[in-house]
């Protein structure tokens, strides 16, 4: 079995040269970004695992004034009723509903 060797920074400059693509980042900003994907990888890992995240930091305060309100949509009027007898589904179901104008 071979023992891994520790990885140097002169071991990632000359593998970067050697495999760096011309729309890469610099290896200061590939390097970060791959420790910043660690800690989100090792998070969602710690959620698919049942841990909770923790309550979201309370920040700066909101703005005191506050965006107008969307225009609702155009609605159509509410219609009244003019009768002022209550319509009974029971009586209805009986046949004794009549309407005032019978």
């Amino acid at each position: 079995m071979s023992r891994d060797l520790p990885v140097t920074d002169a071991h990632l400059q000359r593998a970067y040269a050697q495999m760096r693509k011309p729309d890469w980042p610099p290896l200061d900003a590939l390097c970060d970004a791959a420790k910043r994907y660690a800690l989100v990888r090792a998070r969602a890992t710690a959620l698919a695992n049942g841990q909770v995240l923790p309550p979201e930091p309370a920040g700066a305060s909101p703005p005191t004034t506050r965006p107008a309100p969307a225009a609702a949509p155009h609605a159509l009027p509410q219609r009244r009723r003019d009768d002022t007898t209550t319509f009974s589904t029971r009586a209805a179901q009986a046949g004794e509903y009549v309407h005032p104008d019978e």
